[in-house]
């Protein structure tokens, strides 16, 4: 089952697709005032999945200290979730991206490896790689140097993957809150 978080994520993706897509062009020939509301889609799918993300870690983070409390304290295995898992927060509350390098940085101290976002499919990490470099083009640079192209097509298109990708994530994060860092 889906998180509430992961759920609310999908409602508001599909708002923001209506609000801000377009119809679609088969020439993907698009306005000015289209491409317009197409980069403030990237800019606000972008802003949602991040949060997502971050609320994600922290519950993870805040498990894996709740799964511990009643360890001894001089325990090593106490004393690395709750280094991992400060360390998880202080990434989630620094974090500035979808990328896989901000990914990683707020998952692998919760013992998420290379091969838990390879399973999940392997192409998931570049592909948020790719859309947050995307997401920084509009941010970061004047329609008049733009450089790129915005179709209805090509976002709409990876907006889906990734929630495809989002999707079996969350399971995997549901997983582990439901059983646990040390029974999975």
């Amino acid at each position: 089952m889906a998180s509430d978080e992961f759920k609310f994520l999908a409602n508001r993706t599909g708002i923001l697709k209506k609000r801000f897509f377009p119809p679609l062009n088969p020439t993907a020939q698009y306005t000015t005032a289209q491409e317009d509301s197409m980069r403030a889609l990237r800019m606000l799918f972008h802003a949602e999945v991040e949060h997502y993300l971050e609320k994600m870690s922290k519950k993870l983070a805040a498990d894996l200290e709740r799964e511990v409390n009643g360890l001894n304290n001089s325990s090593s295995v106490k004393q690395w979730a709750i280094k991992s898992a400060k360390e998880a927060l202080v990434a989630g509350n620094s974090n500035n991206g979808i990328k896989d390098s901000d990914i990683k940085q707020m998952f692998s101290p919760l013992g998420f490896t290379d091969a838990d976002f390879e399973n999940i499919n392997p192409s998931f990490l570049s592909t948020m790689k790719t859309f947050g470099k995307r997401r920084g083009d509009v941010a970061h640079q004047s329609v008049m140097n733009v450089t790129y192209s915005i179709t209805r097509q090509t976002d709409e298109k990876m907006i889906d993957e990734i929630m495809q990708f989002l999707r079996l994530f969350d399971k995997l994060l549901e997983k582990r809150r439901l059983y646990g860092f040390f029974n999975i």
